[in-house]
């Protein structure tokens, strides 16, 4: 697993305009004991990857990946206020023992999603998403019907393209846009549909469905991986 990136709290203040929420800091306190321990303090393996908010605090906690085999890898989040919170996910058919895909806002609540690439196909890589979630890290599922075992998919070849497109509206309304396209069978153009989810009362919500056409296969390439602020087109 290689990641060149990580996180500052600075981003995290920055991302808290793009939810369109402004960001207040909060009250300063001398941090504990636990606090000021590093998320992979004493582990081996173990690496942070990034800085951001978790939690929905609006302050920026640590995230660690510790690689226990080729099969399994533990990610860990050291909140700001010393919490330890740890999920193991599953990676095994992911070459190399999975890959971090990195940390941004996706859903319509507080704090950062955490992207774990857990299969890789010829051409499809399927993404793990955790969340935090009344003092736990758990899953959050695609929405997308198709999806396998909840994980979210992109993918880019001669003949199919996936990707996500994330959108915040003027109100604030969190929406997910999931965007196919597929060659049509005369091998001339690329026909698909966008399916459009709303993050609602905790969960996301289909809206609307669309039907598209592409002449050009450079049309039809520019909506495959992800389309989402403070995250790579294509994770690795």
């Amino acid at each position: 697993m290689t990641n060149s990136k990580i996180r500052t709290a600075a981003a995290a203040v920055g991302a808290a305009a793009v939810l369109g929420g402004a960001f207040s800091a909060p009250a300063t306190a001398a941090p504990s004991t636990n606090a000021r321990a590093g998320v992979c303090a004493g582990v081996k393996n173990c690496h942070r990857v990034a800085t951001i908010d978790v939690d929905g605090d609006r302050r920026a906690d640590r995230v660690g990946w510790r690689q226990i085999n080729r099969n399994k890898v533990q990610i860990r989040v050291r909140t700001a206020d010393g919490e330890l919170l740890k999920r193991t996910v599953g990676v095994r058919k992911w070459p190399g023992g999975g890959t971090w895909g990195d940390a941004a806002w996706i859903d319509g609540h507080r704090g950062a999603e955490l992207l774990i690439g857990t299969v890789a196909g010829a051409h499809a890589s399927h993404y793990r998403m955790l969340t935090y979630r009344n003092g736990r890290l758990v899953g959050e599922k695609s929405p997308w019907r198709s999806s396998i075992g909840g994980r979210w998919a992109v993918d880019a070849s001669a003949r199919f393209y996936v990707g996500w497109d994330r959108n915040v509206g003027k109100r604030g309304r969190v929406t997910m846009t999931m965007k196919r396209a597929e060659r049509n069978r005369n091998g001339r153009g690329f026909h698909g549909f966008n399916v459009r989810y709303a993050w609602h009362n905790g969960h996301w919500k289909r809206v609307k469905r669309i039907d598209r056409t592409y002449r050009t296969q450079r049309q039809a390439r520019k909506i495959a991986g992800w389309h989402v602020g403070h995250l790579d087109r294509w994770p690795s």
